[in-house]
């Protein structure tokens, strides 16, 4: 109690003055009796219609009505249709097979089959997400598609019989279980929207009716549930579906104040809640991919009406779609960082592809387009454009970017989260992910699940999931409860320099300072362009502690350990050399591979909510004193038997002829059939003269390649871009 309490009280009076006026209104509402089902029948329905008009007559209006315009005219499609792939169109008609048998597929859950009617608060264990996944009802528009394509009067009936019975068997109200969760009120709205459009124009009139009135009960509800005490993308996306009513229905009496309302909540929250390098606030990319898919429909659906938007709105949109372009990974899909997934019912477009259309920005475009976004744009594509893609440095969320060719790594410098609401935050600080050849193979572990307990739960969101350090056993920043933080580690970006022959980025935390013998935690990377990154870890502070280095593999990877604490692991033809190079002064490292362990929790990756995969990562373990500088190798390629690569410390001296060492320098040669490396960082406040391996530096960083005499060299003095000497 004290915990939850500490994490109000942090997040200042505004979000005070928020709760408490949604607890008043909340007590209002009950008292008032708003929701009761007494209030909201048909009848009060048709007077709010704008002219009041008898029974029939409101049928038969929405039955042929063809504004405000929509992304596709029911039965007037068939253009759109051809552009769809056969296979695409039979993937949709399968599934709308399964639903009219009353199957249903959710969240990693094994099939659930109803033989007679529908319950709509079943929850397989404690898996609510699969409860509030059959009450969004995304298969009412996979039923519409497949009526488009098919005209099989089947998937009209099944959605008339399964609209009526949740209408039936879910009358609005403030502790509804199907009503009491606004982000899920919001999402039905979008479904019910996209549902009317497919079917209007053959449903009868009891159906049409109760299409058209829930509809209408949905925007009554947004309008008086608005989170605001949730600021993040609840409130945003909340705000967007009431604003989609508003525009989408004008015979609502309360259309127009329900848009404005919503418009005002919307627009203000994506200035709020997009950062000016695109990045969404929240620190997860599965919520990003959410923002601009649902940015993404009312914007178009608002230039299809000849609607204004704000232009800084469409510009905080187009570095949206920035931002995802630069991160994705070669293979096409986001990195998991935060709590994701490779794919949720609310990412219900592609909003690179789309965006390319709605903004004529073919170098965002995306291949293939998929079917939900084909009927959002009416079947036009963006030409794809021919540029590679660059390393990319995103500061103000703290993401940078390296790649060139097959190669590509993301590194985490950014904060927790989002401090107003956090609970989409993972404790990945100096985190990344690798993928090499359009395979992944140091890999997030994503989200899993909110609900199916908290040991999984803080699992996923803790430091040990993550490709970073762990020290004396803590998480960097400290998590309380499954969806707050206490103390969120802080992050410090010291430098970031791309050029075309090497990528430094070099970042620091603060969250272990909070032990009682403090502890900075340093990250450098190198990456030497397209052939390998080494991995620099600084750990400053006082006395012995307990250090743990985590890397962590896609459950198909096999991992191999070889000599000296290296590893290789295998992803078909690819693998990935991880190769350590620790000076210490004790004990050298330990090191496991750890795989599906359930006390404690270690080697589990989820890709897709709900399902968890048993995974193999690699632990390095050391007892030491610090100051203390570990360095790593990482060399992707062909899983070779045998290191293609030869690798070792140097000695490095300053002018007086003193010894430098790490953490203070570290200096390295590596070696392969056909080159010879250098590689020098010299870590102090201002650095000075170096001497090794007959060569001079006085700047931050040197890097050379070649043979003895005939060197490629670059430097780097910490101010300028990396240059020639």
């Amino acid at each position: 109690m004290l915990s939850r309490v500490r994490s109000i009280l942090v997040k200042g009076p505004a979000h005070l003055v928020n709760l408490a006026a949604y607890y008043v209104g909340q007590f209002a509402r009950q008292v008032s009796g708003v929701w009761r089902p007494a209030v909201v029948d048909e009848a009060a329905f048709l007077a709010a219609l704008a002219p009041m008009q008898e029974r029939h007559a409101v049928a038969e209006h929405f039955r042929v009505r063809d504004r405000p315009r929509f992304f596709f005219q029911a039965g007037a499609c068939d253009d759109l249709i051809k552009r769809i792939e056969p296979a695409a169109r039979r993937e949709t008609i399968a599934a709308a097979e399964t639903i009219c048998r009353r199957e249903f597929h959710f969240r990693g859950e094994p099939p659930v089959i109803f033989s007679n009617a529908v319950d709509w608060f079943r929850q397989p264990g404690t898996n609510l997400d699969w409860t509030w996944e059959l009450n969004r009802q995304a298969y009412f528009v996979t039923l519409g598609r497949a009526y488009a394509y098919t005209r099989d009067r089947r998937f009209l009936e099944t959605f008339r019989v399964l609209l009526l019975d949740w209408l039936a068997h879910n009358p609005p109200g403030v502790n509804a279980p199907n009503w009491r969760h606004v982000l899920e009120v919001a999402y039905r709205a979008n479904v019910w929207i996209w549902a009317y459009a497919h079917f209007q124009a053959d449903l009868d009139e009891e159906a049409l009716i109760g299409v058209v009135r829930g509809l209408w009960l949905m925007g009554r509800y947004l309008a008086a549930n608005l989170e605001y005490t949730s600021p993040n993308n609840h409130l945003l996306l909340e705000a967007k579906a009431l604003a989609m009513i508003g525009l989408l229905f004008p015979e609502f009496r309360a259309a127009g104040r329900w848009r404005r309302l919503g418009e005002r909540v919307l627009w203000a929250e994506v200035r709020r809640q997009v950062r000016a390098d695109g990045g969404h606030v929240e620190q997860a990319g599965l919520y990003h991919q959410i923002i601009t898919s649902e940015l993404l429909e009312y914007l178009t659906l608002l230039a299809l009406n000849e609607q204004p938007a704000p232009e800084e709105v469409r510009q905080r949109f187009a570095r949206m779609l920035e931002f995802e372009h630069g991160l994705r990974k070669p293979n096409g899909e986001m990195p998991l960082y935060g709590d994701s997934a490779l794919g949720d019912s609310y990412v219900r477009f592609n909003a690179l592809a789309g965006g390319a259309v709605l903004l004529k920005r073919p170098d965002l475009a995306c291949a293939p387009i998929d079917e939900a976004t084909l009927w959002l744009t009416a079947g036009k594509v963006a030409p794809l454009a021919a540029a590679p893609q660059a390393s990319r440095a995103f500061p103000d969320s703290g993401y940078f970017v390296m790649r060139a060719g097959a190669a590509y790594l993301l590194f985490d410098c950014g904060p927790f989260g989002y401090p107003l609401a956090p609970g989409h935050g993972h404790a990945d600080a100096l985190s990344f992910e690798l993928d090499f050849g359009g395979r992944t193979l140091l890999v997030d572990p994503g989200v899993y699940s909110y609900h199916l307990g908290a040991r999984w739960r803080n699992y996923f969101r803790g430091t040990a999931a993550h490709n970073t350090i762990r020290v004396d056993g803590q998480d960097q920043s400290l998590l309380d409860g499954t969806m707050r933080v206490v103390r969120p580690a802080r992050t410090t970006l010291h430098a970031w320099v791309s050029t075309d022959a090497y990528d430094l980025v070099d970042g620091a935390h603060d969250g272990y300072t909070r032990l009682a013998r403090p502890v900075v935690h340093r990250r450098q990377i190198l990456f030497v362009k397209p052939d390998y990154w080494i991995v620099f870890d600084q750990l400053l502070g006082q006395g012995r502690h307990e250090i743990e280095l985590f890397f962590h593999f896609p459950p198909e990877v096999v991992v191999t350990p070889h000599a000296n604490g290296q590893l290789v692991s295998r992803s078909g033809e690819i693998g990935l050399w991880i190769a350590p190079l620790y000076r210490y002064r004790s004990a050298p490292p330990r090191w496991s591979i750890i795989c599906g362990q359930e006390a404690p929790v270690q080697g589990w990756v989820s890709r897709y909510s709900g399902q968890k995969c048993a995974a193999p990562v690699a632990r390095y373990t050391l007892s030491a004193d610090l100051p203390l500088c570990l360095v790593t190798l990482l060399w992707p390629g062909a899983g070779d038997e045998v290191a293609p690569f030869e690798i070792e410390t140097l000695e490095v001296h300053d002018d007086a002829g003193q010894a430098l060492a790490e953490p203070a320098v570290s200096a390295l040669r590596l070696i392969t059939a056909d080159r010879t490396d250098l590689i020098v960082l010299d870590r102090r406040k201002t650095p000075g003269p170096k001497y090794f391996s007959g060569q001079m530096s006085a700047g931050r960083f040197f890097w050379a390649r070649g043979a003895q005499g005939d060197w490629r060299i670059r430097v780097w003095d910490g101010t300028s871009e990396g240059v020639d000497p």
